[in-house]
This record gives structure tokens, sequence and C-alpha cells, in this order.
């Protein structure tokens, strides 16, 4: 993956080209793998340009993305010390909340390669990595691997 980018400083003038399909399908060749930020709740948070490409080439970016359930888990963490996040993705929700509330700890669960190290970058970003323990697996009833 290479360097983060922020797309806050030029996502605004992406939007109007990201219509176009040729220039869509010639990103998506040339944006493979390539890695974003974007300013989130006072940090940034680290994406794939490519698969997250909703998040900054339309009207919707991380931080209002499902700004509601972000703003009930802030509101329960002042309550709670502790965060538990199965299935976190690049940890929007995590990420949303130990931005927030400098009080809260968070223990993330999450089985994907890319969406791991996606989360850690965005940890390192923001220095919160002492706060946040990252567990790369899956769980299972039975099987002893699993497809993913």
């Amino acid at each position: 993956m290479s360097s983060p980018f922020n797309t806050s400083r030029f996502g605004g003038l992406v939007r109007p080209l990201h219509r176009l399909p040729l220039l869509r399908r010639m990103a998506r060749q040339l944006a493979r793998g390539l890695v974003l930020t974007q300013d989130f709740h006072g940090g940034r948070i680290a994406f794939n340009a490519v698969s997250h490409s909703w998040a900054w080439t339309g009207a919707c970016t991380y931080e209002n993305f499902d700004r509601p359930v972000q703003d009930r888990l802030l509101a329960l963490s002042e309550s709670r010390p502790r965060l538990l996040d199965v299935g976190a993705n690049i940890g929007v929700m995590t990420l949303s909340v130990l931005l927030r509330n400098r009080a809260t700890r968070a223990l993330v669960v999450e089985p994907g390669n890319e969406a791991v190290a996606l989360l850690r970058r965005s940890l390192h970003l923001n220095r919160l990595e002492e706060r946040c323990e990252v567990l790369h697996l899956a769980a299972s009833a039975g099987a002893e691997k699993l497809p993913f």
C-alpha cells in the first residue's frame, strides 16, 4: 500500500470526474491498492481508494457515514470504559469513539487482511495504538479453517 493521501484536499475536484464511466474504469486500474486518508473527527481515517470510493467521490464521507450510530456509540461510551467492535472493517465506529472520547479503550476483532492493515494505519496516524487492541481473527462454531 502506498502512503496516505488526504482526500479532504481534493475530493471536490474528483466528484464530477468520477461520474464519467471511462475515467472511473481507468481510475480503478490506476488506483488499485492506493490508500487514501480523510479528515475524521479531528483525526484521519485510512481507506482503499477503489473499494471505498463512495467515501470520497460522492456526498458521503466517513465522518457522516452512519452518523447516528457513531453518535450513539459515543454517548454509550461515556458510561463504559471499553468498546468491543466485532467485524470492525476499517474501524469507522471504533475510531469515531476513540477520537472523540479520550477515556475509552477498544478491543477490535476483524478477519480481513486489508481491513486490519487500514485500521492499524489509522490507529498509528492518530496515535491511538495504546488504546486499541486489534485481534486479526475470525470465530467459528467448528471449522478449523474458514474461507474468507
